[in-house]
């Protein structure tokens, strides 16, 4: 579509002055209104700039936060700021106070969809508001730069009210940002006022030949635009995952609040990742702190997002889940202790112990010390690391009340080193889900180096797809492919692999069993 949008112009688009008049036509049957009802301007910000010249330069009710180029032009004004109301999961428009304030103003400017926010108001308030500005002869002009992505319009309403104007654009719909084109729709005699400011040649040709293009093929862009709008839910449902509220958007952009994770603008910039960080967005004070926004990026660029943000979130992912860990600890010792759970975890133990070349044993990530206390009961020397020490400080105690000997270290197993051939076996019952699936592979290259020669790896995994950061824990997914696909990429032979549905948590696990296989390592 690229390279028939651009062969849509030609030299003589360049040579010529713009044909407005022709465009307008165009325009005008387009919208399905008159010509005198039209203005087309040099993007919606020069509609705004005519807007406020004719209308909105005395007192004025500005809804904020919202588009800053409207507060921009209002600064000669006498502007009262009325605020967004923010509830759990959106924004509402404060309509009973701008209805009580429209007797003491002289204009109203709404943004709907509202940028920056991609709130919208209920549409039977907003005709309610443009009927009572009508009433109090006060002007409103209703921003629609998003009407595309959202489909309610009150451009039918501008032969009955007079004082109503519509402003539009071409830059998100349709993409034609640097082109810079919009246009105003309303009364004969709101146009008529708005003619007298503007240039005769506010517009170009390859502007007006490109937008008329565009229209034409509406279609294209319907389908591309919903193809991005599901982009966006599937988006918008990992951000949530990942520990972000998100804010409900009718637009091409999603609204996010970050409650946990610092500094993260400084992070995804170095990671390759720019989004928009709403403290700094003008005229809106503090109200929009750790909020984001952030575009659609295309679906070849989705994954790396997820990649740079798995990245840029880490530390504090893992942070918040060692703390929740640190919390909780023992109220978890009761979860693992589960008799439902433990027939399931001690079925897989024995497999990964008849299958061990000598004794010593790592269990990583060992939470309170019951896989360790299980192997020191047959005979094997565990070594237990966790990141958690109220969890250590409980299996020092399980193995020392039942006069068993076992060792117990405060480690983070990301960063945690042993000598090579250090272990006969290591075991990672849950506690590899609890790392993004990038140190999830890391980690499993580690274990490779520090096992003896025909040294086995044990590991659970909750069975699903993708991450998701849910009860102040992260969790990363795999199934019985993508488990036996981490065991083969590390170097492992497959030993063991299956799935077992547990009770006690409502869920199914992958268990699977690698043996070291140095002639495999070597092909890698």
């Amino acid at each position: 579509f690229s390279k028939k949008l651009l062969n849509a112009i030609s030299v003589e688009d360049i040579n010529f002055y713009p044909d407005y008049q022709r465009f307008l036509k165009f325009l005008a049957k387009y919208e399905k209104i008159g010509e005198k009802n039209l203005l087309v301007t040099n993007g919606a910000e020069q509609a705004i700039d005519l807007a406020t010249r004719c209308f909105f330069n005395r007192r004025v009710l500005l809804p904020s936060p919202g588009f800053w180029v409207w507060d921009m032009y209002l600064q000669k004004a006498r502007v009262k700021r009325i605020y967004y109301k923010k509830t759990d999961s959106v924004f509402e428009f404060p309509l009973e106070e701008s209805l009580n304030l429209l007797e003491q103003t002289e204009g109203i400017v709404i943004c709907n969809p509202n940028s920056p926010l991609g709130s919208v108001i209920n549409k039977k308030d907003l005709v309610a508001l443009i009927e009572k500005a009508h009433e109090s002869n006060v002007m409103i002009a209703v921003d629609e730069a998003y009407f595309g992505f959202y489909g309610f319009t009150v451009k039918n309403l501008i032969k009955k009210f007079e004082r109503l104007l519509v402003i539009r654009t071409f830059s998100k719909y349709f993409a034609l940002a640097g082109l810079r084109l919009g246009y105003v729709m309303a009364s004969e005699s709101v146009i008529k006022e708005m003619e007298k400011f503007r240039s005769p040649f506010n517009i170009n040709s390859v502007a007006i030949k490109l937008a008329a293009f565009c229209l034409k093929n509406k279609k294209y862009f319907d389908r591309e635009n919903a193809l991005l709008l599901k982009k966006k839910r599937e988006l918008e449902n990992y951000l949530s995952g990942m520990g972000f509220k998100i804010y409900e958007t009718h637009t091409n952009f999603i609204l996010c609040y970050n409650e946990h994770f610092k500094s993260l603008m400084k992070r995804l910039e170095k990671n390759g990742v720019l989004v928009k960080d709403l403290l700094t967005w003008p005229y809106a004070g503090k109200r929009l702190k750790d909020f984001l926004r952030i575009g659609i990026p295309t679906p070849s660029d989705i994954d790396i997002f997820k990649h740079a943000l798995r990245l840029s979130i880490r530390d504090d992912l893992y942070r918040i889940t060692k703390r929740t860990y640190e919390k909780n600890a023992y109220k978890l010792k009761n979860i693992y202790e589960n008799p439902a759970w433990r027939r399931l975890a001690e079925s897989f133990l024995d497999l990964f112990i008849s299958s061990l070349p000598g004794k010593k044993v790592l269990d990583l990530g060992c939470g309170t010390g019951i896989d360790s206390v299980y192997l020191a009961e047959r005979g094997f020397r565990p070594v237990g690391i966790d990141f958690s020490e109220k969890m250590i400080k409980i299996a020092r105690e399980k193995c020392r009340k039942r006069g068993l000997s076992g060792k117990f270290l405060c480690k983070d197993m990301c960063r945690v080193e042993f000598q090579k051939n250090a272990f006969d076996g290591v075991l990672a019952n849950s506690s590899l889900l609890n790392l993004i699936r990038e140190d999830v592979e890391k980690v499993v290259k580690k274990i490779y180096k520090w096992l003896a020669p025909k040294g086995v790896f044990g590991i659970i995994m909750k069975k699903g797809e993708g991450e998701e950061f849910k009860n102040n824990r992260l969790y990363t997914y795999y199934n019985l492919s993508t488990l036996k696909s981490l065991l083969k990429n590390a170097g492992f032979e497959v030993l063991e692999a299956y799935e077992k549905y547990s009770p006690s948590d409502r869920c199914s696990f992958v268990f699977g069993i690698g043996r070291k296989n140095a002639q495999a390592r070597k092909k890698i």
